[in-house]
């Protein structure tokens, strides 16, 4: 899936579009795609929540699961 994304992103480049990618997957599994090199760049953001806070939010969102 991450190759798919990574070819998205190479046809938005292409002309002249940036895109913005969020999801769970670590910058190594990106950089390893095959296609990675060809992005003339990687931009990252890194979102830290507190494993409580994470909880409570999950909790609250599908409660009994």
């Amino acid at each position: 899936m991450t190759e798919m994304w990574v070819q998205r992103a190479l046809e938005y480049q292409d002309h002249g579009i940036d895109l913005l990618l969020t999801g769970q997957s670590p910058l190594g599994a990106v950089l390893a795609v095959p296609s990675s090199p060809l992005l003339d760049g990687i931009a990252v953001c890194l979102v830290d929540v507190a494993d409580e806070v994470r909880r409570a939010r999950l909790a609250e969102r599908d409660p009994g699961r």
